[in-house]
């Protein structure tokens, strides 16, 4: 679900920028401005979108997979769940 919708975001801004001037990005953009900047219909920002999507989708999923484990009793699960989402966590802020 979570990668449909990053492909219809990034499907969607690409189309939007085929008929204007690319623009040349600096730097890499905050998610706040991102955010926003996709409130206000800008192609780029809304590819940007995208892409934030794709990189939450698996946060998204560790993050269900350990409640669902933990909900259902299995605590061998919920304890490897917890130890890739340290794994990913780790790799964001080693990323930034």
């Amino acid at each position: 679900m979570g990668s449909t919708a990053s492909f219809i975001l990034m499907t969607v801004g690409v189309a939007m920028l085929s008929g204007a001037p690319l623009p040349t990005p600096a730097i890499a953009r905050p998610v706040p401005e991102v955010l926003a900047a996709a409130g206000q219909l800008d192609p780029l920002a809304i590819a940007n979108l995208g892409i934030l999507v794709l990189m939450v989708t698996p946060v998204l999923r560790v993050i269900i997979a350990i409640i669902g484990f933990a909900l259902g009793g299995a605590w061998r699960f919920v304890g490897v769940s917890i130890f890739v989402f340290a794994l990913l966590l780790i790799s964001f802020f080693v990323a930034a």
